[in-house]
């Protein structure tokens, strides 16, 4: 779900050339929100998820610093491209937790790439956004995963649901 997802989004924005911040018209505010929104994400599906192998931790704490520099970059229209790059690190599988979630992809192939499934489409649709594709919906796309992520991390650490 997560690698089609990511496939698609790296389709569609390679489908448009890479614009420059005068050319598409997006305000200072809204190309900001949209590249803040990428660490943001990342750091909300490390609430919900985030440490249970050194890969995952690995993930969450090296990605995320280096997700903050290419959202500044993707902010002056330049960095698109490293981060879809960047987010193709969140489909590695990597996962053993053994939630209803993950429990197919663990049986196949031994860990899951779903747990920062998230992450992965916040970072496409805030990329979509800054390239001048969709920009005001994307603003709303790419902060869904991370509400998403907050709201099943809320409730699996505090109230053990669903898992």
């Amino acid at each position: 779900m997560g690698l089609s997802a990511l496939l698609f989004t790296t389709r569609l924005a390679g489908a448009f050339p890479l614009p420059t911040p005068t050319s598409q018209g997006l305000s200072p505010g809204l190309r900001w929100m949209l590249a803040m929104l990428i660490p943001v994400d990342v750091l909300a599906v490390g609430f919900g998820c985030g440490g249970c192998n050194l890969i995952c931790f690995s993930l969450l704490a090296g990605t995320s610093i280096t997700a903050v520099l290419a959202a500044l970059e993707a902010r002056r229209g330049t960095g698109a491209r490293p981060l879809l790059l960047l987010s193709l690190l969140y489909a590695t599988p990597h996962c053993i937790c053994a939630n209803a979630i993950n429990r197919w992809w663990i049986e196949q192939i031994g860990y899951s790439p779903t747990c920062y499934v998230f992450a992965l489409l916040g970072i496409g649709f805030a990329v979509l956004g800054l390239r001048g594709v969709w920009s005001r919906p994307a603003l709303v796309l790419a902060a869904a995963p991370g509400g998403a992520a907050v709201a099943f991390g809320i409730g699996h650490h505090f109230f053990a649901y669903p898992w």
